[in-house]
């Protein structure tokens, strides 16, 4: 029985890396990099909801970020070139 689990296990989280990959993300990059099995019960974002955007794309108004957890790939681009992560704020 705990061998078909495992089985099944692997089998879902496979599958899980292949969807986040075909929206560009990593499966820790949305889950926050615990399982719901290692968060336990106390965790300090439980309840409040998605985070309002502090950075706004330079291209699209559409994408956004937090300013927390990992950086997006534009954001990163940004940097790279030289240019000021405060040029990207919402004010």
């Amino acid at each position: 029985m705990k061998q078909l689990q495992q089985a099944r296990r692997k089998e879902i989280l496979s599958q899980i890396r292949e969807l986040a990959a075909e929206i560009g993300e990593t499966p820790e990059s949305l889950f926050g990099g615990k399982t719901a099995k290692t968060r336990g019960t106390g965790s300090s974002r439980s309840g409040r909801g998605k985070l309002p955007p502090k950075y706004r794309h330079p291209e699209d108004d559409s994408v956004t970020w937090s300013g927390r957890g990992r950086q997006p790939k534009w954001i990163a681009a940004w940097l790279a070139d030289g240019n000021d992560l405060s040029e990207l704020a919402i004010n």
